[in-house]
């Protein structure tokens, strides 16, 4: 079996848009939400993926369950290529990927049980016989920390923590290889966060689970991440091991966004502060994608594409960054 999870590469989705010009004028662009993204997770790693809204998080995240279509690119679930199998195809590689979505008071249908809820995923994968499901099902609830009376309730006679327990159940129960998270605890109250992040890194350390961990939050990711990706615009500007961004980041991009997490002790001057707006992804500058905020940029970052490559440091090249001029370099 291969050590990998989940592999992507080259991955792109782009969305055909209609935009307004001078007068009656309309002009057809690509929207391009994901672009030439990279990267793999092993088997019991979480890599987690950070950046402003509207870079193509949320985006990627549906391309990799295939929930959505792709542009470019391949996706391979271990040594599996799934980035063009139909839908009928795709049934029976559904329980090696599950998602777990936002907002746990949208993500469960208001009107099924508990039971029901849970019992879906066994019965659309044909795993099991009735009483087999009924066991599941039980034994997913009490890895979740919840008893056998919760069995018969709907969504809205349960707290957010305990939907968000429900998601987590559901996810897991057809025993994924990897699962998809989508800023799984931002709904949620500050203790509540604690107690379901616990839950999947237990989870994790049991049944040797992967993730892809989607956070604004920069103390979930540090907590529960073993590596990170940056993403801006739609591409990963920056990728390394936790270590490597929190404490070594390179891009100023990174750099902004550590920066702008609150830290006792580090006063507002003391933050880096960029210029202008985000550019919007249909109209994407030329060169260094950042160049139009970076408080570094040449005239020599509007050339030339700037691909993720690796920095060749006494601590090996897994920190990979698209900014050639850092400072300190």
């Amino acid at each position: 079996m291969s050590d990998i999870a989940l592999s992507v590469s080259g991955l792109k989705k782009y969305f055909p848009i209609t935009v307004s010009g001078r007068g009656l004028y309309r002009e057809k662009r690509l929207l391009k939400a994901v672009d030439d993204v990279t990267f793999t997770i092993r088997r019991g790693e979480t890599l987690g993926l950070v950046g402003e809204s509207g870079c193509g998080k949320t985006t990627l995240a549906r391309i990799i369950a295939r929930l959505l279509p792709v542009t470019g690119g391949r996706i391979l679930y271990g040594d599996t290529d799934v980035t063009n199998l139909s839908a009928k195809q795709m049934r029976p590689l559904r329980r090696r990927v599950q998602m777990i979505f936002q907002d746990p008071y949208a993500s469960l249908n208001p009107r099924e049980t508990v039971r029901e809820i849970l019992s879906a995923p066994l019965e659309s994968m044909d795993i099991g016989k009735a009483h087999e499901r009924e066991a599941k099902v039980c034994m997913a609830l009490d890895y979740i920390g919840l008893d056998v009376s919760f069995l018969d309730k709907y969504p809205h006679e349960m707290s957010g923590g305990q939907r968000q327990r429900v998601a987590v159940a559901r996810a897991m129960i057809s025993n994924p290889d990897l699962i998809v998270c989508d800023e799984p605890v931002s709904a949620l109250d500050v203790s509540v966060r604690g107690q379901v992040l616990n839950l999947m890194k237990r989870l994790q350390r049991e049944r040797g689970l992967s993730y892809l961990f989607i956070s604004h939050d920069f103390g979930n990711v540090r907590y529960l991440c073993d590596r990170v990706a940056v993403m801006y615009l739609g591409r990963i500007v920056e990728e390394g091991t936790k270590q490597d961004i929190f404490d070594r980041a390179v891009h100023p991009y990174t750099q902004a966004l550590l920066s702008a997490n609150p830290v006792p002790g580090v006063r507002r001057e003391q933050r880096v502060l960029l210029r202008g707006d985000a550019a919007a992804a249909v109209y994407i500058p030329s060169g260094c994608i950042f160049r139009t905020r970076c408080l570094y940029a040449t005239e020599g970052c509007a050339k030339g594409e700037r691909p993720l490559v690796p920095l060749r440091r006494s601590d090996g090249d897994t920190h990979r960054s698209a900014c050639p001029r850092y400072p300190g370099l």
